[in-house]
């Protein structure tokens, strides 16, 4: 169960993986489009319609949401993960006190001050490893996995090298 304040906002994770936690629920919406409802049971155990949607076919990181929150508008947009969908795919996030450490990791890489970001990894061949949007101020990339060797952390427009 989760209480969503006024103005607030909660993320479901709609990738069949429960294993990861209470708000990875038991269904996969398909990137070529499809149809989501949102119902809640009242007091006499009948369902009533919340919310629907029928979503178009959507390309990697990309998102379709109210704008703004709320609203009966939907458009494509950037992803807004815990945050206003008011943020526009062309606006510039400020990165000025981005910082990414360790350089040299044995397992993770902790990334601070990137909160909406297009986070990519790639080895030096050019294959990329990791596609994700920082969703938080502070999020550590979990790397264990990776062979020892040198990797490109790129998080919007701003590449790092780091090292296992």
């Amino acid at each position: 169960e989760a209480i969503i304040p006024a103005k607030g906002f909660l993320t479901l994770w709609a990738d069949e993986d429960l294993g990861q936690g209470p708000l990875h629920v038991n269904l996969k919406l398909s990137a070529s489009g499809e149809y989501v409802s949102l119902y809640a049971e009242n007091k006499f155990g009948d369902l009533k319609l919340i919310d629907e949607i029928a979503f178009p076919a959507l390309a990697a990181n990309q998102a379709y949401a109210r704008v703004p929150d709320g609203s009966p508008e939907w458009r494509t947009q950037f992803p807004t993960f815990n945050m206003s969908n008011l943020r526009s795919e062309n606006e510039e996030i400020d990165l000025t006190n981005l910082k990414v450490y360790p350089t040299r990791f044995t397992d993770r890489v902790t990334i601070e001050n990137a909160a909406g970001s297009l986070t990519l990894l790639f080895d030096l061949t050019g294959k990329l490893l990791v596609n994700t949007i920082v969703s938080e101020n502070i999020t550590s990339l979990k790397l264990d996995h990776l062979p020892k060797g040198m990797y490109i952390l790129r998080i919007d427009n701003q590449n790092f090298r780091i090292l296992k």
